[in-house]
């Protein structure tokens, strides 16, 4: 088992915002950013799907829909 999935599984009570799938949000929101808007739009999907089925439309995640909405617009 590697870093990342052990990291999905049980990440450190101090890093619980370090797991893979939270990653891939921030990373989508490098990628629009940089105006990747294929790798933004993976990335912002991805991390969305892999979390809880309760966060995945929490108050919280509405910068990471909305920068989903604006990458799948501008593919």
């Amino acid at each position: 088992m590697g870093l990342s999935d052990a990291a999905q599984d049980q990440p450190p009570g101090t890093a619980y915002r370090l797991t893979p799938n939270l990653q891939r949000l921030n990373l989508g929101l490098a990628h629009l950013g940089l105006k990747e808007f294929d790798l933004a739009a993976d990335h912002i999907t991805a991390g969305l799907k892999g979390l809880p089925a309760d966060q995945q439309g929490a108050e919280w995640t509405k910068e990471h829909r909305g920068a989903l909405a604006q990458a799948e617009a501008n593919r």
